[in-house]
């Protein structure tokens, strides 16, 4: 965000500091900014669970809380250099450091608390309490007429926003809270595995359908050279393509699951121990 308003007065400064590939031009660098601050909102509102309202209902909280501890003993501090410079990777990290400590971590710690009593203050602002969409968003109306549960769609309620309980979600509130739950820590530490197992059948399939179009008919060379365009090409042939796909698809979704683990997996075969090859 910083970077974004500063592209405003030095476009070119901040240009320098954007390291991508492919390199960006000067009238780009504005979009692209935009771009990576959506992309970072939608990140926030997946990780934490919360509707999009709150998240930047947090972030207002969060620079509200920097513009009321940037005092002027915090401007004396003595710091390095090198964390205001920011030019060094170790340097960078520290300021991170120090900056989450100081300004996200309090908020972050009693998050939902912070939230609820920022939106109740909204809520009985003088200004905007007596909007009926505001009413209607923070569930202070009340319905005029009976609900009819054959028609929900047209109910405005049903449509109200839910946090949604995901996976990430659920790890990020075990990680903040001082509850010990061994099971459900390793089942989240093992959750990727766990959901990759779903897609053996369709990899057992998979397998099958390429032994029986391809076994004792093509050589090691001609094997390992083959690519999946060509596949689809026989597969279309005998009107198998779109099984072919469907279990590709939840073969490449399997596979997303568990690369990272297979880095550092290890089988033992004979009495050694084998590792994935890198370039497989």
């Amino acid at each position: 965000m910083s970077m974004f308003v500063g592209c405003n007065f030095k476009p070119e400064e901040v240009l320098k500091s954007i390291k991508v590939n492919p390199e960006i031009q000067l009238p780009e660098v504005s979009d692209f900014l935009l771009e990576h601050i959506g992309f970072d909102l939608e990140c926030l509102h997946r990780i934490l669970g919360k509707s999009h309202d709150d998240i930047f209902l947090l972030i207002h909280c969060i620079i509200a809380r920097i513009m009321e501890k940037h005092t002027m003993s915090v401007i004396g501090e003595v710091i390095p250099l090198e964390w205001c410079q920011l030019t060094k990777n170790d340097a960078r990290i520290k300021w991170e450091q120090e900056f989450a400590k100081r300004y996200i971590t309090p908020i972050l710690k009693k998050l939902d608390s912070k939230l609820k009593k920022c939106n109740d203050e909204i809520l009985i602002d003088k200004r905007l309490g007596s909007d009926p969409l505001l009413q209607l968003l923070y569930e202070t109306d009340i319905p005029s007429e009976m609900i009819d549960i054959t028609q929900l769609q047209d109910i405005p309620a049903v449509w109200r926003y839910r946090a949604r309980i995901s996976v990430d979600h659920l790890t990020q509130m075990l990680n903040s809270s001082q509850q010990h739950c061994p099971v459900l820590s390793i089942f989240l530490e093992e959750e990727s595995i766990l959901r990759a197992l779903r897609f053996i059948p369709s990899i057992q399939r998979l397998q099958k359908l390429l032994m029986v179009k391809y076994y004792r008919k093509i050589d090691k060379n001609e094997g390992t050279s083959l690519q999946i365009d060509v596949i689809e090409e026989h597969m279309e042939k005998e009107r198998r393509l779109e099984e072919f796909r469907s279990l590709l698809c939840d073969y490449t979704e399997a596979w997303e699951c568990v690369v990272q683990s297979l880095e550092s997996y290890t089988c033992s075969v004979n009495g050694s121990y084998l590792r994935v090859k890198k370039e497989h």
